[in-house]
């Protein structure tokens, strides 16, 4: 856990460094075509890759056993250059139909998207693949090292280039696509496995295996575009109804609260996740029920206490992570905390449909949410209030989602999520209400030592919660 937790540390503290830089380098405009061009990125992303790579992290531990991993990574590796070239063909339809992004140059438009799905994808595979199989110390090297590099490149790119949104995601795609390289070659080096590995064969198995993906893929493909509906659709429609430079602050605010909940998100996965998935491929239905009990209670009320943790200090976290001129999003950061604590949540609770291999259970949930979020923020663009609305819509989206979530899930695999637990979470979140009157004290030196108070606070509740849940594989 310290090995992990010191590698997210690192890359928190690269992130927000790079959320601070990119602010001064780019101009709100610039700032907000970054975050429509990452609402792309992210609908193929989620919609074309990320259902895929569950299905392989549900298979990685068998298909390293049986010594086919390359061969599966060569034919994922074809499906990527694919889903690339999709991409950057519907962001030109889009471009030309719908006038969404004709502030970036066509050119620049398709070509970093492309870019970015292809690197990103390979490296959130190929790196976690690494965790996953019990190589944590080159798990957590490969991450830092990635923040690390793209930061650089972006950052470099952005001041000897160009000033532009494109310019910072190619910095941020070279990175990716360097250390996605290299973790492909210490699986190769671990595995044993020979390179260049042939494609599988559509023999019976193969075929056997496609329909497999297929079933397990396809619902969750459908999942996750609604998905994307509920977390990312708002920013083309903002930049097309609100414009670019509303977007960047919006986006900013909102970023600064996502940012915080990919760190406690990423530490649960990658504590948690390892051990949970491992239950699940030699556990019988009782087991699989322990494993998900665990997982949830490991985590929802550590996500909680980050919400409280970051409303209550979204004004210095406003103050000291970008730069002054978007010093007022800190508003949005309290919209954002509760908006991420129902996507983590309902995150969380999608996991049973994941260890029953019915993921059809998830798109309806998501359906529901994901529509209902891109049509109440649509509608708040044309309201008077709409700088609150707009965040105000999101929320509501995201408690809908996480409610029909909750119940879909308890109808596969009821699991029972201790009141004792939530209340004793609810308890040490209310200690940051001491916290409110000190909203105005927003110097950078004020804002660290009240942001490094709260953390400590946070951390020590998470402990304490951690510890009062049940026993799991992996703690």
């Amino acid at each position: 856990m310290a090995l992990l937790a010191a590698g997210r540390l690192a890359q928190a503290l690269l992130s927000v460094t790079a959320l601070r830089v990119m602010t001064a380098l780019l101009s709100p405009e610039e700032v907000g075509h970054v975050f429509l061009v990452l609402a792309f990125a992210g609908g193929f992303g989620l919609f074309l890759v990320n259902p895929v790579g569950m299905y392989i992290n549900r298979k990685l531990h068998a298909w390293r056993d049986r010594g086919t991993l390359l061969p599966h990574f060569s034919l994922f590796n074809l499906y990527l250059l694919a889903a690339a070239g999709l991409a950057a063909g519907a962001v030109l339809l889009a471009r030309s139909a719908a006038g969404v992004g004709t502030g970036i140059p066509a050119a620049h438009f398709a070509g970093v998207i492309a870019l970015y799905v292809y690197a990103n994808s390979w490296n959130m595979t190929l790196v976690p693949a690494l965790n996953l199989l019990g190589h944590r110390g080159l798990f957590v090297s490969l991450s830092v090292l990635t923040s690390a590099l793209g930061l650089a490149l972006s950052a470099a790119f952005a001041f000897k280039v160009s000033a532009e949104g494109a310019a910072w995601l190619a910095g941020q795609a070279l990175g990716f696509a360097a250390l996605g390289a290299a973790a492909f070659l210490a699986l190769k080096r671990l595995s044993g496995e020979a390179f260049p590995a042939p494609v599988p064969s559509l023999a019976p198995e193969g075929k056997e295996s496609f329909r497999d993906l297929r079933s397990f893929a396809a619902p969750l493909a459908a999942a996750t575009f609604f998905l994307w509906l509920q977390t990312q659709s708002y920013r083309l429609i903002v930049e097309r109804l609100a414009g670019a430079e509303f977007l960047g602050f919006l986006a900013v605010g909102l970023g600064i609260a996502s940012s915080l909940a990919a760190v406690a998100e990423s530490l649960v996965q990658q504590f948690y996740f390892p051990g949970f998935y491992s239950r699940l491929s030699s556990g019988g239905p009782e087991e699989r029920r322990e494993a998900l009990a665990a997982l949830y209670a490991r985590s929802i009320p550590v996500y909680l206490v980050l919400a409280a943790f970051t409303a209550a200090l979204s004004g210095q976290l406003t103050g000291l992570l970008v730069a002054p001129e978007f010093a007022g999003a800190s508003a949005f950061v309290v919209f954002g905390a509760f908006i991420e604590l129902f996507r983590m949540s309902s995150n969380i609770f999608a996991a049973a449909a994941h260890s029953e291999m019915r993921t059809a259970a998830l798109v309806k949930p998501y359906a529901v949410g994901g529509l209902f979020t891109a049509a109440a923020v649509a509608a708040a663009c044309f309201l008077p209030q709409r700088e609150a609305l707009i965040p105000a819509a999101m929320l509501a989206g995201g408690a809908v989602t996480f409610a029909a979530i909750r119940t879909h899930s308890s109808r596969l695999v009821s699991v029972p999520l201790s009141g004792a637990l939530l209340l004793r979470a609810l308890l040490f979140s209310a200690v940051f209400v001491l916290f409110l009157p000190a909203r105005e004290l927003t110097s950078p030196l004020q804002s660290a030592l009240l942001i490094a108070a709260g953390g400590i606070y946070f951390l020590f509740a998470s402990w304490r919660l951690s510890a009062a849940g049940p026993a799991g594989e992996g703690e």
